[in-house]
Parts: C-alpha cells; structure tokens; sequence
C-alpha cells in the first residue's frame, strides 16, 4: 500500500509540474502499429517514411485509431548485423491525439527489441527502460518513458504479427519544458561549464549502471558534442547534461555490448568510475541521494513488469553491489578516490 500511495503522488506531481499524459504514469499501454515492418526492416533508409496506424484501448475501454508515420533511427542498432528488428521514430498527427493517452505528441523514439527470435531480447529492452526511471528517482533531470506491450502487424502480410515489450521516450523540447531551460547544441564544452552537481551525479550514476559509452563535453570522433548525452542550459552558460541510451552498460547487459576500450576493461558489468578528482568533495552528497532513494530504487526493480526471474535476480545483484560499495568508506576509497581522473577533463569516446 505504501509503494502504491508513493506511485500515485508521484504521478500526480508529474501532472502539476506539466509532464504529457503519456509520461505520466508507468502503466504499462497495449498497443498495436500496423505498418509495411518487412519493407521497413529490409530497406533501413533513415531518409523514407511510412505509412501506419496506432490501435489501442484507453482505461475508460474507449479505442483509438491514430494515423502516423514511421522512420529508422539511431545508428550501431539500426545497422542490419546488430538487429534484425531496428529502432524506429513515431510520426504522429498531433490533431489526432487531443484527448487521447498520446496527447501532445509528434515525434517520439521507440525502443525495440533488436531480435525477433525468443522472448531473451526483451529482457534488455526492459533493463534498459528501468535505467531511465533509476535516473528520474534521483533527479527531475533525466528522460521520462512509457513502457508498451507492443504488437506489430506487418500490413504487407510476410511477417507474422509478434507482441514483445517497447518504450518510449520524452522528446527533448520535452524535457527541457519541464525542467525550465533549453537544449543546445554546441561542437565542444569545457567541464567548468557543466552543473557541478548534476556532472558528478551523472559521473556515479554511469558507475552505478557500469556505463562507459558517454562523454558530457566531447563527440565520438569529429562529430558535435556529445556522445550519449544531452545538454540543457537552466542558467545561462552553465549546462546540464543528461545522459540517456543505456544498453552498452553493464545494468543491460546485452550480447552486442562492449566496454570503451580507452579503458582496458574487458565486461561492461566491470565498474568504473570516471569522474574528476576535484569534484570530490561532491561525492558524499551524491551518494546520500543514491542512499535517500534506495528504497525507491529497489521498488523499481521489484515492480518492473515483464523481467523474468534471471533478470530479476541479475539486475538485484548489481544494484546490491553498488550499494554495498557506497555504504563503506574502504571501499569508496578504492572505487571513487582512487580511481578519480586529475585531468581537466575526461579522454573524449572513440
């Protein structure tokens, strides 16, 4: 009774601080897209749209029928030799969704399940979502998402319909409404213009996760900061990021996933932490905020729908780690302390 009355209060927060409809709540939406998937799958052109309708049943029992469009995205799980089942982007007609649970809503990014074959992919796809509400228990600075029980119905008829677990994200616009700022996009940044708080909360959550593949002031290569990581001005020239696509951390765990080899680590389970040395003297803070919401935490992992019994007793086990980790001071020593980087600023990604 105590986690449902926490759950509702929390929702009704969300409401009053203007979060859309579909993000505020975590109860799990069936829906149905109906779209050309065989095309779609076999041609991977990020520039093509097509043609689909969305079919679900609100809480009131009424149905709703929504035109959209539907794109590729991303880029490592969109190539053909990683997933045979690409990440996709829902166009929807905004007309369309008034009074409905999608209202407000015009492009969205759904996370899928990379394979077809067996139900072990969805497992990911779920460990992954959890990372994000993880991140929006510590902070209002973090993506919002909306899990599915989605099934596709290939609209050619070469595939066979197949229901497995989705979710969507918060835009960006979004969340920068929301936390009262605005997204910006610059070709690089300096760690003093980062939220020191905020950087040295993503620092330990990315340990918490086991997540090494992000950077908050660099891209990958020559390209625009940043690497897996948004960046949000609330002040003026001081920038929050926050960080979001967690499934090469060790949280997920998926057989696709690699460590940055910057680092030498060969699992991406093994944790590191990245964060400066001169930070700190913020990591006893950061810490009471990860232990203040421990409860909350595990509440999460308890109440995620869909995880089987493996990965409720993984996923259980790596956040016990963490916590017996922060809870003893030989221990911080070794992992934070010792492991902190004096440079001005961490090695970009690759």
């Amino acid at each position: 009774m105590f986690r449902l009355i926490c759950v509702f209060f929390a929702v009704s927060g969300a409401n009053a601080a203007g979060v859309t409809p579909l993000f505020s709540s975590q109860n799990v939406i069936d829906v149905t897209i109906s779209a050309p998937f065989a095309t779609i799958m076999q041609e991977r052109n990020e520039e093509n749209e097509y043609e689909g309708v969305l079919d679900y049943t609100d809480a009131a029992g009424l149905q709703h029928h929504l035109d959209l469009k539907l794109e590729i995205r991303g880029r490592f799980r969109a190539r053909k030799d990683i997933c045979n089942f690409a990440p996709l982007r829902l166009n929807f007609r905004k007309k369309q969704t008034v009074n409905t649970e999608f209202e407000g809503q015009n492009k969205l990014k759904l996370v899928t399940h990379c394979h077809n074959a067996g139900s072990h992919y969805e497992q990911f796809v779920l460990k992954e979502q959890l990372s994000y509400q993880f991140l929006a228990a510590l902070t209002e600075n973090a993506f919002r998402t909306r899990l599915l029980r989605m099934t596709y119905v290939d609209s050619e008829g070469r595939n066979k319909p197949r229901t497995k677990y989705a979710f969507l994200i918060e835009t960006q616009k979004q969340l920068a409404d929301r936390i009262g700022g605005k997204r910006v996009k610059v070709p690089a940044i300096e760690f003093d213009q980062l939220d020191h708080t905020q950087v040295n909360l993503v620092t330990v959550f990315s340990y918490f996760l086991g997540n090494t593949d992000l950077s908050a002031i660099r891209g990958p290569g020559d390209d625009e900061c940043c690497h897996n990581v948004e960046l949000f001005e609330q002040t003026p020239g001081l920038f929050v990021p926050v960080p979001y696509d967690f499934d090469f951390s060790g949280m997920v765990d998926a057989p696709y996933a690699a460590p940055n080899p910057r680092f030498g680590i060969r699992r991406v389970t093994t944790r590191l932490y990245r964060g400066l040395c001169r930070n700190n003297a913020l990591l006893e803070g950061t810490f009471k905020k990860f232990l203040d919401n421990k409860q909350e935490i595990y509440g999460l992992v308890e109440n995620q729908q869909g995880l089987n019994k493996k990965s409720l007793r993984e996923v259980t086990n790596y956040v016990d780690k963490f916590y017996y980790t922060i809870e003893r001071d030989k221990l911080i020593e070794r992992e934070f302390l010792k492991e902190c980087s004096e440079a001005t600023a961490p090695p970009a990604p690759t």
